[in-house]
């Protein structure tokens, strides 16, 4: 895919160069020194045109992927939403998520086949939940905090502290 961008990159650069260069010497017997100068700076804007090009097609995937996952994250909480709609029973959610809130981790059962099939990583220990905004950032999923605080607020209560979580050892 990047040979493929830096190819586009590069007829794009060349393409009007090209053209420039065609125009300046055979349209006139010799080049003038306006031609030659306005040949210099196409050439150079023509490059810097090539060289954002080039950086813009490295970059999209990454800004892609962050936009999915933000896409994600919100999609949590309109999934939360939803089923306090569905069910009529907010409180039920909340118990749940607070549930899983104190469930120990890591679990002993959970693999790296299975763990996408949990709601939260089971492979990582205890950690605090708000970890800052570089890792919320690369997330797909909201911290399960954030997720009770906003049915709380949802069902106007005060928020409750969760308990920390405690690591079991693997045997």
């Amino acid at each position: 895919m990047l040979a493929q961008a830096a190819g586009f990159a590069f007829l794009a650069a060349l393409s009007p160069t090209a053209l420039l260069v065609a125009a300046v010497y055979l349209g006139s017997g010799r080049p003038r020194l306006t031609a030659v100068c306005y040949l210099a700076g196409a050439v150079l804007m023509t490059l810097i045109i090539g060289i954002l090009v080039l950086v813009l097609a490295v970059l999209a995937p990454f800004f892609a992927q962050l936009l999915a996952m933000a896409v994600s994250r919100q999609r949590e909480y309109l999934a939360d939403a939803s089923s306090v709609e569905f069910t009529r029973n907010p409180r039920a959610l909340l118990r749940a998520l607070e549930r899983i809130a104190e469930t120990e981790s890591p679990l002993r059962n959970a693999s790296r086949g299975t763990a996408h099939l949990f709601i939260v990583n089971p492979l990582q220990g205890a950690r605090d939940d708000d970890e800052g905004f570089w890792d919320n950032l690369l997330s797909t999923h909201p911290p399960l905090s954030r997720r009770i605080a906003r049915l709380q607020a949802l069902l106007n209560e005060a928020p409750v502290a969760v308990p920390p979580t405690t690591e079991v050892s693997r045997g």
